[in-house]
């Protein structure tokens, strides 16, 4: 946990703005208690917002939640201004009072997330003195950090009710905070957002949530149970905002949270409206995209890009009333959801979902970047890096307005998606599951030389404890001392480090900047985003624990925000694939979709639509969609002939037939389908056949070339000819598991995938009897996918057939139109046109009769037609 030394370092997480919030207050248990500087800093947060109150742009039509912002205004000035953010400071650190379980200054166990035993040790402990009132720079740079504190704690707050209670998802809701009942999802959340884990009491947290509610009615506002955190945040802002927008008679002090959430949204977009230096640039690395989206609510273009989704409903899905509303919230588009997305169904997509999957990633993206940012992020001393962040000071983003944002939306998330869930599934599994990323460490000071690290599998530390350890036969604790305990030091490199800073050999450690090929859209001059992470940028320390808890809220599981608007701009935006991994997701789930269960539903409305769409319907519903079933073959059964779910499906007969080997790195862009756009969907599938087959063939070729000399682990014999150990059918490889092999990883990166299943490609302990996969496994599934005879390949024939048919008829009368035309052509030149003077020649044998006499005379000469010739 990082020490702070005054108020003026601002915090980077939920628990850093917590802790800074009670000490400023004086409630935790420091020895200052009896300080209360809320009066002092709500003087100063209030002249910050004078000029807030003057812009007409903060309260301007389509800004989110302006009638509340108005409203708040009122009430604020029927409190004589400061008064009023007192009384918001004062109720909201009572709140948080009872969250950590402070109670008149002690720490009790019983009350909150805290245990007792360690009063005392927040992020701000050494702070004693208000020395930042006595300068007027301290003094507004604190204002900043408050204001700036408010969407952490929002976010984080939020979130943890939606899972601890009942009216939200409730899956935390009997775990415990120190994870002392077993469950570690609720201590690894909580960890993630800065909490210590041997800090945290026994309480279980509906009962912490529960106290937390009397004074935070903010949360008692949703009433319905809701079942994703995107549709609980909407409910949530939609129930306060009526209250709020009431203005001077409303009781904003019941809302808190939200209330200065508000307060902190109209300052933040005040200050982009009215910036120092005038926005110049867009997102150029991973990093730099989280910062756009983190800022993105609070830009004047976001009024734009509200409006503008509204619009575009309006204009896909015309009126059944005819009635050229403007408020067309309502309009919804009939989505498809394949069953491989863990999720199947009909799904209705309106404007106002879009609006909230793109403001609950914004969100998301404001927890992400204080799960790595630690103090060294801010660029300047008299501004607080949070305060950069909110108010785009920091890179001074140019946001487009209306459509070309909206157009531009789906590049930003493709790339966030990407690398994001890359990272997600690599510090999901641990060391002893084929070296992952879990217990690596990352941070300021992790990996201090500079040198490219060049394998992606960790090594240098032994995890053998951690392999032995058993705990209620579930996986071991992560607090433990020797979880990586020498990862990243010396000649130990952390991969994870090394991947966040854009150091590790083999994942487009040199790839250029966004704007050299963001605009790219053919798969072949695709390359990566960079992270863009600077170790100076990075916190103390951290695990990869960290990252995965913090990026299941953003981009693990299909119903979390980045998937969810991913997903659904890509259907809107109808989008090509772009990588291998792009095809190979696009051609399992069209089919999956076409097909559920293996079986021809012609009566579905998905398949009518698609045949009535389709000017070749006699050929759709025969041969052409025989060869498409084939291709997903019989889904989650065992036995799988050659087909794409072979490659895809941990259900498996033998270990040549199928593997769970390829797991698309953008997998919820294809899995999204609209009727309404059928046609494209059977372009793509006729036109990037072969280009799906050849790239397939380019990964087969490239795997077979690959070499054993970098890294390769746990081998069970020497590798031979470690040049190209992978030829020969494989046979030189000798690693125990084709996770083991180090260059595996980085081509199906480089590709667009990751390993479907780590632990069962493992195999072992940890994986199911029989499940472990070697190179020679996925080669000859891969040769299988490709073979002659193999689906894919009919597919391609039956393809090709279908051109020649509907092609044939053109061809031929376009063939006999040409030879028509050359034929008058020829005529015109040969006889009309004489062009070989063919009709000056006399045409009558008789012309050709001349006396030999009448050459020889002089005179007037004979006409032609009065010559003969002597002999006839």
């Amino acid at each position: 946990m990082i020490s702070h030394k005054q108020l003026t370092d601002c915090p980077s997480n939920l628990k850093e703005a917590t802790d800074w919030i009670l000490r400023v207050t004086g409630k935790d248990g420091s020895q200052s208690n009896n300080v209360n500087d809320a009066e002092e800093l709500a003087i100063e947060a209030y002249v910050l917002l004078g000029s807030v109150f003057n812009d007409d742009t903060v309260f301007a039509q389509g800004i989110p939640y302006a009638p509340a912002r108005k409203g708040l205004k009122e009430w604020l000035e029927s409190k004589n201004g400061h008064g009023g953010i007192k009384e918001l400071i004062n109720v909201l650190s009572s709140g948080l009072e009872k969250f950590i379980g402070y109670n008149k200054g002690r720490l009790q166990s019983s009350l909150g997330v805290g245990k007792s035993e360690y009063e005392g040790t927040t992020a701000y402990r050494d702070v004693t003195s208000n020395e930042w009132k006595k300068r007027s720079s301290d003094k507004k740079k604190c204002a900043m950090i408050f204001l700036s504190c408010m969407p952490l704690i929002f976010n984080g707050l939020t979130y943890l009710y939606w899972q601890c209670h009942e009216k939200g998802d409730g899956a935390w809701k009997t775990q415990r905070f120190d994870a002392s009942g077993g469950s570690y999802d609720l201590k690894a959340f909580m960890t993630s957002v800065g909490f210590k884990g041997s800090a945290l009491s026994k309480q279980v947290g509906k009962d912490v949530i529960r106290q937390m509610k009397d004074v935070f009615n903010d949360f008692d506002a949703t009433s319905t149970a809701k079942p994703t955190y995107t549709a609980f945040l909407a409910d949530l802002k939609k129930k306060l905002h009526e209250n709020i927008k009431l203005g001077s008679s409303a009781k904003p002090a019941e809302y808190p949270i939200t209330a200065l959430f508000f307060v902190a949204s109209s300052y933040f977009t005040c200050k982009q409206s009215n910036p120092v230096n005038p926005p110049s640039r867009s997102p150029q690395s991973i990093r730099e995209i989280l910062y756009f989206f983190s800022a993105l609510p609070f830009s004047p273009a976001y009024a734009q890009i509200d409006s503008y989704i509204t619009n575009h409903f309006k204009a896909l899905i015309p009126d059944p009333n005819q009635t050229e509303s403007d408020n067309r919230e309502d309009a919804a588009l009939s989505i498809k959801i394949a069953d491989t997305a863990q999720r199947s169904g009909n799904e209705k997509l309106s404007a106002a979902d879009l609006k909230h999957y793109l403001l609950s990633t914004c969100h998301s993206a404001v927890y992400m970047i204080g799960i790595l940012h630690g103090p060294g992020a801010s660029q300047k001393d008299s501004e607080p890096w949070l305060h950069e962040l909110f108010s785009n000071s920091a890179f001074s983003f140019n946001y487009p307005i209306g459509a070309a944002l909206f157009y531009k939306l789906p590049d930003y998330t493709y790339a966030l998606q990407f690398q994001l869930l890359f990272l997600y599934l690599q510090c999901k599994n641990y060391y002893r599951d084929g070296c992952g990323w879990r217990q690596c460490r990352y941070g300021n000071g992790v990996n201090p030389s500079s040198k490219p690290v060049p394998s992606h599998l960790c090594s240098g530390y032994t995890c053998t404890k951690i392999i032995d350890c058993k705990h209620n036969g579930n996986d071991c604790t992560h607090n433990s001392g020797t979880v990586g305990a020498n990862c990243g030091k010396g000649p130990n490199n952390s991969p994870l480090q090394a991947f966040l800073t854009d150091t590790l050999d083999g994942f487009c450690r040199n790839q250029p900047i966004s704007s050299k090929h963001m605009s790219q859209h053919l798969p072949d001059s695709l390359c990566h985003l960079k992270m863009g992470f600077e170790t100076k940028h990075l916190r103390n320390y951290g695990f990869g624990y960290h990252i995965y808890y913090a990026l299941q809220l953003l981009c693990g599981e299909f119903s979390t925000p980045l998937r969810q608007l991913s997903e659904k701009l890509a259907c809107l935006s109808k989008r090509n694939p772009r990588t291998l991994g792009d095809m190979f997701g696009f051609y399992l789930h069209l089919t999956s979709q076409l097909f559920p269960k293996g079986k021809i539903d012609e009566n579905a409305t998905w398949h009518t639509t698609l045949v009535s769409t389709t000017p070749f319907s006699d050929w759709l519903t025969s041969e052409y969609r025989n060869k498409l079933k084939a291709l997903i073959g019989n889904g989650h059964k065992s036995d799988h002939p050659s087909d794409l779910w072979s490659l895809y499906t941990p259900m498996c007969a033998t270990k040549d037939s199928c593997g769970p080997y390829l797991y698309p790195l953008t997998l919820s862009l294809g899995t999204a389908f609209a009727p309404q756009f059928s046609s494209n969907y059977l372009s793509c599938v006729i036109y990037l056949a072969d280009d799906f087959y050849e790239r397939l063939g380019e990964l087969k070729q490239r795997f077979t070339a690959l070499g054993c000399s970098i890294h390769c682990r746990y081998t069970n014999g020497t590798c031979v000819n470690k040049p190209r150990c992978h030829a020969d059918d494989i046979s030189g490889c000798k690693c125990q598991s084709i996770v083991f092999c180090s260059g595996v990883l980085p081509l199906l990166y480089e590709n667009g995938f990751s390993f479907f299943s780590v632990k069962l490609l493992k195999g072992g302990k940890r994986g199911l009897d029989g499940s472990k996969r070697v190179c020679l496994n996925f080669f000859r599934t891969l040769t299988n996918v490709l073979s002659e005879s193999a689906p894919l390949n009919s597919l391609i024939t039956a393809i090709n057939d279908f051109l020649y048919a509907i092609r044939w008829e053109f061809f031929s009368k376009l063939s006999a139109f040409w030879t028509i035309y050359i034929c008058l052509i020829l005529y015109t030149f040969f006889f009309h046109l004489d062009a070989l003077k063919l009709l000056a020649l006399p045409l009558k044998s008789s012309s050709h009769s001349i006396a030999p006499a009448a050459l020889l005379t002089t005179g007037k000469p004979i006409p032609v037609t009065k010559l003969t010739y002597l002999v006839s």
